[in-house]
C-alpha cells in the first residue's frame, strides 16, 4: 500500500472507531466476557480453598526425619491438590474458551455486517490456545528469572497482535486461509509503526485514568479500571477491524 493511503487508511479508522451503537453492543459483549472471568476465578478460588487449605498446612521441614507414612500422606495431599486444580482449571477454560467465541462470534458479525458462526470461532480457538499456553508454560519454566517479566510481556503482546488478526481473518474466510492470512499479515512490520503508535497513546491516557482511580474507594476504583479496560479494548478491536477493511 503507498504511504498517502495507509496513512488515509489509518485517518478513516481513527474517524470510524469513535463511540456508535455498534461501540456500545461490542462494549457490551466483552462485558460479558470479562464479566465470566472474573465470576469463574472466584468459583474457581471457592472450590480450590480447601486444597490450598490442605496444602499450605504441610509441614517441610526436616523431611529427611519424617516417616514412610507421614510422606505418604504429603504425597496424597500433592497429589489431591495437582488433580483438583487440573480439573477444575479445566473445565474453567472450557468454558471461557465458549464463552469468548459466542461473544467475539458476535463482536465481528457486527464490526464485518455479516452474520458468524459460533462455531468457527471456537474451532480456531481449539488450535490457537494450546500453542499459546504452551508458548506460555515455556517462557514460565525455561526463561532466565532476570528476563521473565520482559518476556512475559512480549509475548502477551504477540498474542493480542495475532489473536486480533486471526479474529478480523475469521469474519472473512474458512479456517485455513485465516491462519495463514493471520502470519502473513502479522509480520507485516512496516504497517504496524502508526496504528500501534496511536494504540500505545491512548493506553498511556487510559493508564494516567487508572492512577486518578487510586483517589477513589476499593471497590469504586477497581470498578472504573475494568470499565476503563473494557472501553480500551473494545476501542483497540473497532479502531483494528477498521484498519482491516472489516467494516465499511
Amino acid at each position: 500500500m503507498k504511504p498517502k493511503l495507509y496513512l488515509k487508511a489509518v485517518k478513516g479508522a481513527l474517524q470510524h472507531s469513535a463511540p456508535s451503537k455498534d461501540f456500545l453492543n461490542i462494549l457490551l459483549l466483552n462485558a460479558i466476557f470479562i464479566l465470566s472471568i472474573l465470576i469463574g476465578f472466584k468459583v474457581l478460588t471457592t472450590l480450590t480453598q480447601d486444597q490450598f487449605t490442605s496444602i499450605s498446612a504441610v509441614n517441610l521441614d526436616n523431611m529427611q526425619e519424617k516417616s514412610a507414612e507421614e510422606m505418604q500422606a504429603i504425597s496424597r495431599n500433592a497429589q489431591s491438590f495437582l488433580k483438583t486444580i487440573l480439573k477444575v482449571g479445566s473445565f474453567f477454560l472450557i468454558i471461557e474458551m465458549i464463552i469468548l467465541a459466542i461473544t467475539q462470534a458476535r463482536v465481528y458479525s457486527i464490526l464485518g455486517k455479516k452474520k458468524l458462526k459460533v462455531s468457527h470461532f471456537l474451532l480456531a480457538h481449539l488450535f490457537w490456545a494450546p500453542v499459546w499456553i504452551i508458548a506460555f508454560f515455556a517462557v514460565a519454566f525455561a526463561g532466565q528469572p532476570a528476563a521473565y517479566q520482559a518476556a512475559m510481556a512480549v509475548l502477551a503482546l504477540l498474542f493480542i497482535h495475532f489473536t486480533l488478526i486471526l479474529y478480523g481473518q475469521l469474519a472473512k474466510h474458512p479456517l485455513g486461509p485465516a491462519f495463514a492470512n493471520t502470519f502473513k499479515k502479522g509480520i507485516m512490520v512496516h504497517r504496524l509503526v502508526i496504528p500501534y503508535a496511536i494504540i500505545f497513546l491512548v493506553y498511556l491516557i487510559v493508564g494516567t485514568l487508572t492512577l486518578a482511580t487510586r483517589l477513589l474507594p476499593k471497590l469504586a476504583s477497581q470498578s472504573a479500571n475494568i470499565i476503563l479496560l473494557l472501553l480500551l479494548m473494545s476501542w483497540v478491536q473497532v479502531f483494528h477491524a477498521r484498519l482491516y477493511g472489516l467494516e465499511k
